[in-house]
């Protein structure tokens, strides 16, 4: 009975695995049909989901350089842009595709092994890759070439740490918006609203040591918040004071991500399939 036991679990192990990398090839193929059909093939086609965050960043690093001068509160302008702007594009991005995934894709729902979660993380995955490598390419450019920045002096870790919290938040954020805006007409034509909104509270253009004392422990929970000063340490280091809240924060992109996932099982249930 043990040994049936044990074979039949190495069996559903298997059977996971091969389920497992289904999906990913499904992920990775709706990824490249993605970039495909948003960018081309001409031109500068794919470079395109690099040069375009890419491209915002810098138009808001030049504005801030013009109009604040070359420090704010003692930091450089520049890096204080680059670490705030580049991941708030992430998330504009993640947002603004998420609001019209479910419509401009519902075809593909034919294909059985096609979800509408696959269809969400392909257009997330795109939009993280794309501001991840905006900002690398960015310091390179402005560290390396034009010497305007310096290299992060910081920890790698909180550095990583913060994309990767900053990401999971705009995933989340795409899990809960699709499936509202496909559920409901009023949701969808307040989404751009919501968008601009989310700016001024998101914290990439201030910091929680900025803020007064009493009000920084209820802002440290927001994910971005929480994220961007995460991203700041580990690019600055100890001489800029960043104050963050990872597992707090955490939290709450669990709670979304759950919350997501349960908006999209009934939205499926609703969706007609063109």
């Amino acid at each position: 009975m043990l040994a049936d036991a044990a074979t039949a679990d190495r069996g559903n192990l298997a059977n996971f695995r091969e389920s497992l990398r289904i999906q990913c090839r499904v992920i990775a193929a709706l990824m490249m049909r993605e970039l495909h059909t948003r960018y081309g093939r001409e031109n500068l086609g794919f470079a395109w989901f690099i040069g375009e965050p890419l491209l915002f960043t810098f138009g808001v690093v030049l504005l801030w350089s013009q109009t604040r001068g070359t420090t704010e509160h003692g930091i450089s302008v520049i890096a204080f842009v680059l670490t705030g702007y580049t991941p708030l594009t992430m998330w504009r991005h993640c947002f603004a595709q998420a609001v019209s995934a479910l419509k401009a894709n519902g075809s593909l729902l034919y294909h059985k092994q096609i979800t509408l979660l696959d269809i969400l993380t392909a257009r997330s995955l795109i939009e993280v890759a794309g501001g991840m490598l905006a900002f690398s390419i960015g310091i390179a450019l402005l560290a390396v070439i034009l010497g305007v920045i310096d290299l992060p002096q910081g920890d790698p870790a909180l550095l990583i740490g913060g994309w990767l919290l900053s990401a999971w938040y705009a995933f989340a954020t795409a899990l809960v918006v699709a499936p509202l805006c496909e559920m409901f007409v009023l949701a969808e034509r307040l989404a751009p609203v919501t968008g601009y909104v989310n700016i001024p509270i998101c914290g990439a253009f201030w910091m929680v040591d900025w803020l007064p004392a009493w009000l920084q422990p209820y802002v440290m929970p927001i994910p971005s918040v929480s994220g961007y000063e995460m991203i700041r340490a580990g690019y600055f280091g100890n001489g800029v004071p960043t104050h963050y809240a990872p597992l707090e924060a955490s939290a709450v992109c669990l709670i979304m991500t759950l919350l997501g996932l349960v908006l999209i099982q009934h939205a499926r249930r609703t969706l007609t399939v063109e």
